[in-house]
């Protein structure tokens, strides 16, 4: 009994801090954007703030094997394989907006502002 509560103060605790890694995320993304905008004279270095909260995640996710994104209709948060299978799958989106952020071609490609 006494593991169980302490594993659901964990699950709890963990995706917590998902939660809250996302929303930082999303309110880091327009200034992020506004500086980068300034600085570089390109809005695109504002998206590295929202894939470092999709790294997060994703990274988190799978050592955690519990994730905040879930299937249609589940309401509980996803674990084990799933778990697993969406923070492969983040961290694949991740690494992709990161190659296409530095390299100018598909730069162009992606974000043609």
């Amino acid at each position: 009994m006494k593991a169980d509560t302490e594993l659901q103060q964990n699950e709890k605790s963990i995706t917590k801090r998902q939660y809250l890694a996302f929303a930082i995320g999303m309110v880091l993304f327009i200034p992020a954007t506004l500086i980068s905008t300034n600085v570089f004279g390109t809005p695109k270095y504002g998206m590295l703030a929202p894939v470092a909260t999709i790294i997060y995640i994703a990274i988190s996710s799978m050592t955690n094997q519990i994730s905040i994104l879930r299937a249609r209709g589940q309401r509980e948060p996803s674990r084990g394989k799933q778990a697993l299978t969406y923070g492969v799958i983040l961290l694949g989106v991740a690494i992709f907006a990161v190659i296409s952020i530095f390299v100018p071609s598909l730069s162009k490609i992606f974000f043609p502002f």
